[in-house]
């Protein structure tokens, strides 16, 4: 993928768990800027948000990748993607495919992982493989006006049956 030479860009790798997620989040140079770990919960996501928007504000394009699909990274996954951010879900084999050609131990390591999913979204980046997630606003919208309109259908069919 070309280089994006107008905006510095962020990927941080959230290694979620039940209590607390591990963060690391490097530059294209793959040097970390940023390293901690937060509690699962709306004070950690407030944490997590506060260091995105810092990064926006200095015109970074920051990109968040979390291992698996939903889960632990709820409802951060949610609040990444109305903050601006484009959230990269890692599918867990891809993710232990990518431990095992780095070298990496397949044991599980939090502080590994969570920069090993910042350099992966990274790599996916440039080759043209990162897919973000869509934000879940526009998901739930069609649910509902799907669901309308079944509830509509119904309501109508009702009417029709009385009528006979």
């Amino acid at each position: 993928m070309k280089q994006n030479t107008t905006k510095k860009r962020i990927f941080l790798g959230v290694d979620a768990g039940s209590t607390k997620h591990v963060c690391k989040a490097i530059d294209d140079q793959k040097t970390l800027v940023w390293d901690t770990t937060v509690s699962n919960d709306h004070e950690g996501c407030g944490q997590v948000l506060k260091q995105i928007t810092l990064w926006q504000e200095q015109g970074c394009e920051v990109w968040v990748a979390g291992e698996g699909t939903g889960g632990y990274l709820s409802p951060l996954d949610t609040r990444l993607s109305a903050q601006g951010c484009r959230y990269v879900n890692i599918l867990p084999a891809q993710f232990r495919h990518f431990r095992e050609m780095k070298g990496n131990s397949p044991d599980k390591d939090d502080e590994k992982d969570a920069t090993l999913l910042a350099e992966l979204l990274k790599w996916l980046l440039e080759e043209e493989k990162a897919v973000p997630v869509p934000k879940k606003d526009s998901y739930f919208e069609e649910l509902k006006t799907t669901s309308r309109g079944l509830v509509q259908m119904t309501e109508n069919k009702v009417c029709t049956q009385n009528q006979l």
